[in-house]
């Protein structure tokens, strides 16, 4: 692009001058495209020279191509494709005759050599672009294809046949003479010149950089009281009135939620009946081959590490014998058959009560097992809401399967209805069970009589919090006002706390903020407070919110040196950062003040031209929607 100044900001520039010329069209709200903003029936008049409804027309043909050439510059035939002449719409136009005007008033024009540099540029850029594409084929995304044109544009070499295969190629799009090219790269130009002329003002002074990074990276040494609510709960508990947790409750019902509650019926084995009906006795044959399998690992004998084994031992020697474990043997297999049986019986009935509900059918969970099955039991399960299911008897505990039921509510209120089921066999050390729902009860805020336990809480905890803040602020008004006595250390002998310094701290570091190794959940208030303190040895507090249950004091112990080290390795971002701001301010004024000045005037009819901001105004929808 340009020398000098803008070659030195020239992404900065380039994000600039887009903004300027080139709003987003939903940003303005008040334009559509040529459907409804054809110009063939108005007029206007700028600066008090009239536009006729042709010379807009025209002008909005020249800025679209040149806002479609600078896109082209930076995504390449990805944005050759879209339509040039649909580019700007009629805020752009209006806005592209008072930068021109301006330009002619104060007689802007870039030099041969800016022209020369900026004309350059564009070309590197298309033929980048060009020999990206042909290397590739033509194939890929612009995301794939950016890293090539990216890398190949900081080395590129202006080619003249490519310039020229760049600009009629028809897979690439641009189909332009090079001397329109030209033309439309140096009508941008002169905007980026008057541009130029405006944020050229902006300089950003050494100190402006350093208060700039103190007040972002400056460090603090703190000192923190922190005062606990909870100790106060008790005395809190005899000041709290009735009315007290009336008002918290009606001041935010909602806060007091009645969440989700599942009643269920569950079908469970008793294993100890399972057992007592079973007629299964193992043959010999199995119990030999029960022993064989398992003697190695089941049955041997546990040695010490120490042990030596008698002269003359044998393996075998370090093996129950089977008719030591005989019993033991048999009881293993009548389990593994009883845990057959179970599985047999829970997964036919599971699938009868799912055929059933799949037909619209409900009947009681005892009938889906055989009729002479004694040792199922069906038990009914009252509401519970999710945190309490570690609270059921411990033979029908399955987290995991009634949280499914939950998280489904929530996900889809209504959604879980009376017989839905658990779709496989709930696992429990003492008895596998299936699952039914009975009533999902929908979350809703609790009626006043419902809250009143966890009303009387909040309300005891405000107490106590407030108790703690009038105690607090007075100690932190009697420090302040110079009392004699009234120190920060006093303050802590007379409630028994501790004083917690902290580690050096900045604005963005208040993570750092721990008593006894755990941060305190209101750091953001506390190191907010913590900065307005003006002078070391200052206080702020008492500070806290509604997250924690603690109050703190803070003093400013120490304002810590700033790193130089990292002062140093942000100050040209940060100088580059002031310095857009300012450039953003200067052009937003200028851009205000010409817009003022230009005093746009819309033509209606045969009437007298209207003021186009008065219009916008006073309409709900751009007057010009359906003249253009």
């Amino acid at each position: 692009m340009s020398t000098g100044f803008f070659k030195r900001n020239e992404k900065v520039m380039m994000t600039i001058l887009l903004a300027l010329i080139a709003p987003t069209f939903a940003a303005t709200g008040l334009v559509t495209w040529y459907s409804n903003n054809s110009t063939t029936n108005a007029s206007y008049e700028i600066n008090g020279q009239t536009i006729t409804s042709q010379d807009f027309f025209e002008k909005r043909m020249e800025l679209s191509e040149t806002l479609w050439l600078q896109n082209v510059r930076r995504f390449g035939p990805y944005a050759a494709r879209t339509d040039r002449f649909r580019q700007a719409t009629v805020d752009d136009v209006l806005k592209q005759f008072v930068l021109e005007h301006e330009i002619t008033r104060v007689g802007i024009e870039p030099s041969d050599a800016s022209k020369d540099a900026g004309v350059k540029a564009a070309a590197l850029d298309i033929c980048t672009w060009y020999r990206v594409m042909e290397q590739s084929g033509w194939i890929g995304t612009y995301q794939e294809r950016f890293p090539d044109f990216s890398s190949g544009r900081a080395i590129a070499r202006l080619d003249l046949d490519t310039y020229s295969a760049a600009l009629t190629d028809d897979r690439f799009g641009i189909s332009m003479s090079k001397k329109d090219f030209e033309e439309t790269v140096i009508r941008s130009l002169r905007v980026q010149t008057l541009i130029e002329s405006v944020v050229d003002a902006a300089v950003v002074t050494e100190k402006e950089v350093f208060e700039e990074y103190s007040t972002n990276y400056e460090k603090r040494v703190l000192e923190l009281i922190q005062i606990s609510s909870e100790n106060y709960l008790e005395q809190a508990s005899e000041q709290t009135t009735p009315e007290d947790v009336e008002a918290i409750y009606n001041a935010n019902p909602e806060r007091f939620v009645l969440a989700n509650r599942l009643a269920v019926e569950v079908a469970r084995v008793d294993r100890a009946g399972l057992r007592n009906s079973m007629t299964y006795e193992p043959t010999p044959e199995e119990i030999e081959a029960k022993y064989e399998a398992d003697k190695s690992t089941v049955y041997r004998i546990r040695r010490p590490n120490n042990y030596v084994p008698p002269e003359g031992a044998t393996p075998e020697d370090d093996i129950r014998p089977l008719i030591n474990v005989f019993d033991n043997v048999v009881n293993t297999l009548v389990h593994a058959q009883m845990l057959v049986l179970e599985a047999e019986a829970l997964n036919n009935a599971l699938e009868s009560l799912t055929a059933m509900k799949d037909a619209g059918e409900t009947v009681p969970m005892e009938q889906a097992f055989a009729e002479d099955a004694d040792y199922i039991e069906v038990r009914q399960i009252d509401s519970f809401v999710q945190r309490d299911v570690n609270l059921l008897d411990a033979d029908i505990k399955h987290p995991a399967a009634y949280a499914t039921f939950f998280m489904q509510e929530r996900r889809e209120p209504g959604s879980v209805k009376p017989g839905d089921l658990y779709q496989s066999i709930a696992i429990n050390g003492r008895g596998n069970f299936i699952i039914r729902v009975v009533e999902m009860l929908p979350e809703r805020t609790m009626t006043y009589d419902e809250a009143i336990e966890p009303a009387l809480e909040a309300a005891q905890e405000a107490q106590a919090k407030k108790i703690v803040e009038e105690y607090a602020s007075s100690w932190v008004a009697r420090i302040q006002s110079g009392e004699e006595g009234a120190t920060f250390v006093a303050f802590s002998e007379d409630g028994n706390f501790t004083i917690h310094e902290m580690d050096p701290v900045s604005r963005t570091q208040s993570f750092n903020l721990k008593v006894d190794n755990r941060i305190i959940p209101a750091r953001a208030a506390v190191i907010e407070a913590a900065f307005e303190i003006e002078v070391v040895g200052g206080l702020a507090g008492p500070v806290t919110n509604e997250a924690d249950k603690s109050e703190y004091v803070v003093r400013l112990k120490e304002i810590a040196s700033p790193d130089m080290d990292l002062y140093n390795s942000l100050k040209f971002s940060t100088e580059n950062r002031l310095r857009s701001d300012k450039q953003r301010a200067l052009l937003d004024a200028f851009q205000v003040r010409l817009m003022e000045n230009a005093n746009i005037r819309v033509y209606q009819g045969e009437g007298d031209a209207v003021s186009r901001d008065q219009l916008i105004e006073n309409a709900e929808t751009d007057p010009e929607g359906e003249q253009g």
